[in-house]
């Protein structure tokens, strides 16, 4: 749904916030990583793994935005994704931990 959301926004370049559909697309890959290191104990086969989806999410912000006033603009967007995509994660993974104790 996030990927159908993100495609619609960016595919729609005359609409005022279309920089969100790459922030949607980027902040999904780099929060990702963000989670694998926070918890990196539970990963820790998985090292590369966060690394490579950062790096990822970064590079679709240069490839897909065409200018580096759209880059910026879409960094700013990006910000509060990847607060969201953190408390999302967080929420999962202490509802699953609660879970994995009883």
């Amino acid at each position: 749904m996030i990927f159908g959301i993100a495609g619609y926004l960016w595919h729609h370049k005359d609409e005022k916030f279309y920089e969100l559909g790459s922030a949607l697309l980027s902040g999904v890959f780099i929060t990702d990583g963000l989670h694998l290191f926070i918890h990196l104990d539970s990963y820790k086969h998985m090292i590369p793994v966060p690394i490579a989806e950062m790096v990822f999410g970064l590079l679709l912000i240069i490839i897909l935005e065409r200018n580096m006033k759209e880059r910026l603009r879409c960094c700013v967007f990006l910000v509060p994704v990847i607060g969201l995509g953190l408390l999302g994660y967080t929420v999962l993974f202490y509802l699953t931990t609660i879970e994995a104790i009883y």
